[in-house]
């Protein structure tokens, strides 16, 4: 059984700026670390000599840390300062056992300035590390898919098969990051997560303009929330505004329905991909299972009641 939290447990804001006030000198002592490094850097580790909890399963007992590993370590100490930023902007002044014990209406109702813009530096901090984040990513896999030598005993390493997968990430990476400064169209379908590429370079998707936010247009998320069910949760099938003010123009309700549960429910499908977003979701490509008409199949979350039979 659970431990109650006891009503002296410090709020999130507390929380926050503790990991801030700790942990933010800390990342930039790593990243100036880092930054010393040569960009022909190349380090041999043995493994054998990491904590049980932290060795990886490898045939090698040596390992080489060069360039792109470095670049995705940096990248990582880039994201943690992100999250520390974005946490910092809004207020967050909820005590942990109100969260634990309320309701996202009794939290809300209670604290009428949560999640109010408190820190517009905050974001364009957030903005930078964010950027710095992307920018270091598209390095790392340049990086490592330029590297001629020995590949075996390599920590990142890109196969011949993951080739396809890692230019989707690359011009992914790349468009987001435009996005933090203007609107970008992401070839990107929002049902399946996969990267969509035509000979001009990508077909038309999802537009996406992080700007608005980062630039501290919004004074507070609150208007964004979807409304609350009976029992104080939020229904998220009711967002007030899919586009939230615009930050993505072409998200729809449904989208973000078939985002969240996978979907739409019933739709030929191949494979479980087909169905769920980014491996989110519940559904996947079912078989049929009653009185079906055809012989494809279908998203299903269950026995899925659809026009053409019953699928499981």
């Amino acid at each position: 059984m659970t431990k109650p939290l006891p009503a002296s447990a410090p709020s999130l804001a507390t929380i926050v700026a503790r990991l801030r006030s700790v942990v933010l000198p800390e990342l930039e002592a790593a990243r100036q670390s880092i930054g010393r490094l040569p960009e022909a850097v190349s380090i041999r580790a043995d493994i054998n000599n990491l904590p049980t909890c932290a060795r990886p399963q490898s045939d090698v007992a040596m390992v080489e840390v060069d360039r792109g590993d470095v670049l995705v370590l940096g990248a990582g100490l880039e994201a943690a300062s992100t999250a520390l930023d974005l946490l910092d902007a809004y207020d967050l002044d909820v005590g942990l056992k109100t969260l634990a014990d309320g309701t996202p209406r009794t939290v809300l109702n209670a604290r009428p300035n949560l999640l109010t813009l408190k820190s517009a530096a905050s974001l364009g901090s957030a903005r930078d590390h964010l950027d710095h984040v992307m920018a270091m990513l598209v390095q790392a896999i340049d990086a490592v898919r330029g590297e001629t030598d020995n590949q075996s005993d390599d920590v990142l390493v890109i196969e011949a098969s993951d080739r396809e997968d890692a230019d989707h990430a690359r011009l992914i990476l790349s468009l987001a990051r435009q996005a933090l400064s203007a609107e970008v169209t992401l070839p990107i379908d929002v049902v399946t997560g996969t990267v969509v590429l035509m000979d001009m370079g990508i077909l038309e998707q999802e537009r996406l303009n992080l700007s608005k936010f980062f630039s501290g247009q919004f004074s507070s998320l609150r208007p964004f929330l979807p409304p609350f069910d009976v029992a104080g949760s939020f229904e998220s099938q009711h967002f007030p505004d899919p586009t939230f003010a615009g930050t993505a123009p072409d998200f729809t309700q449904n989208k973000i329905d078939n985002f969240l549960v996978g979907g739409p429910p019933c739709a030929a499908c191949a494979a479980d991909g087909d169905c769920n977003a980014f491996g989110l979701g519940e559904l996947y490509c079912g078989y049929c299972g009653f009185n079906c008409t055809g012989a494809e199949r279908r998203c299903s979350s269950g026995y899925e009641q659809c026009v053409d039979g019953m699928f499981y």
